[in-house]
């Protein structure tokens, strides 16, 4: 089992590849991966997640260039199965958290093929 706490976007595409071949090639076959994930399908949600996105990388005394590849990586849920699916991962299961809000959040959970 592997959680990712921040949830994909919180990283940059180089970042979570990094992390997502080192948990591939540490977990089994069957393992599960969780994450929360924000399901980022249009222009207002993604202009939110980018407001916390970019105060949490001030605060952790990050640059703005690195804000700005976060943002680039916010998608739809579905987009981040079609990723996960590149590591090797399938859906196990979508457990809705916040649901009914401006911006959906989900607790994904994938199985190591």
């Amino acid at each position: 089992l592997a959680a990712i706490y921040n949830g994909p976007h919180s990283y940059s595409s180089n970042e979570f590849t990094h992390m997502m071949l080192n948990i591939k090639q540490h977990m089994p076959s069957g393992g599960k991966l969780i994450m929360p994930i924000f399901d980022v399908q249009h222009t207002a949600q993604k202009h939110l997640v980018s407001v916390f996105n970019d105060w949490k990388n001030l605060l952790h005394g990050r640059s703005w260039q690195s804000a700005q590849t976060h943002r680039n990586r916010l998608q739809s849920l579905d987009a981040w199965h079609r990723e996960m699916a590149v590591y090797g991962y399938k859906v196990h299961k979508v457990i809705p958290l916040e649901e009914n809000t401006m911006l959906p959040e989900y607790l994904s959970i994938y199985e190591k093929v």
